[in-house]
């Protein structure tokens, strides 16, 4: 359900005088949070959470405008340069963005004991297969969950995360001792990578490469096959 706060700012875009900015208004269907504001000068995108915001556009008068609209409809505080956001750290270099989640990554770590674990400089081997004794259940199956739910935020800006933790969250119903061991070793090398994230380039053209590649009958385990894709954008 949306927040107070979102209602009213969708009302205020919506209705914002002509003679101020002439608006073009899109709320992106696929998040309900980000909104799309085009106008003969520019164009303005605003991510809205609970009570944070970030805004952006490719001309500064007219976010200049915009930013003092907003400050005329709410009461608020402009924070200035991002640098932080839902756990994410946003460093600034000339040329784009760097968005490193390694305050985020630690906080995770030490939720499952490993903060001073030993790193590793691999998510996961090539075809894991549980031992003779490591289909006992879990313990503890909430633990598992939160973890494994923290690493999947964790791949928004970790993509090389991306598989060894799709991987994982198939077991969420039912893991096991050796599902958890999958775990640990992907927090290992989250621990030894922590600062890595993801660039952001102002340079890079906004083409996509996809690549994809199929390993038949891979998984000793069930005989299934995997499928992997790689897709760049922005140099990412």
């Amino acid at each position: 359900m949306p927040s107070y706060m979102e209602i009213f700012l969708k009302k205020f875009i919506w209705s914002s005088p002509r003679d101020l900015l002439t608006y073009s208004n899109q709320i992106i269907s696929a998040d309900s949070s980000l909104f799309i504001c085009r106008g003969s000068h520019g164009i303005v995108l605003l991510l809205l959470y609970v009570d944070d915001i970030i805004l952006t556009g490719d001309n500064s008068a007219y976010l200049k405008d915009f930013m003092l609209k907003l400050h005329q409809e709410f009461s608020m505080k402009d924070l200035g340069y991002l640098h932080y956001f839902l756990g994410i750290e946003v460093h600034q270099f000339p040329g784009g963005l760097l968005l490193n989640p390694k305050k985020y990554a630690a906080e995770l770590l030490d939720q499952a004991q490993m903060g001073n674990c030993k790193p590793l400089s691999t998510p996961m081997v090539a075809k894991p297969s549980p031992p003779p004794n490591g289909n006992s259940p879990f313990p503890d199956p909430h633990l598992y969950r939160s973890i494994v739910g923290g690493l999947q935020y964790l791949t928004f800006t970790r993509p090389d995360l991306s598989f060894s933790v799709n991987y994982v969250c198939q077991f969420m119903h039912a893991p096991t001792e050796f599902h958890f061991q999958l775990v640990k070793r992907i927090l290992r090398y989250v621990h030894g990578t922590l600062d890595q994230g993801l660039r952001l380039l102002s340079s890079k053209s906004l083409e996509l490469y996809a690549f994809s590649d199929a390993d038949r009958l891979g998984w000793l385990s069930n005989y299934s096959t995997v499928h992997n894709w790689i897709l760049h954008l922005l140099g990412c």
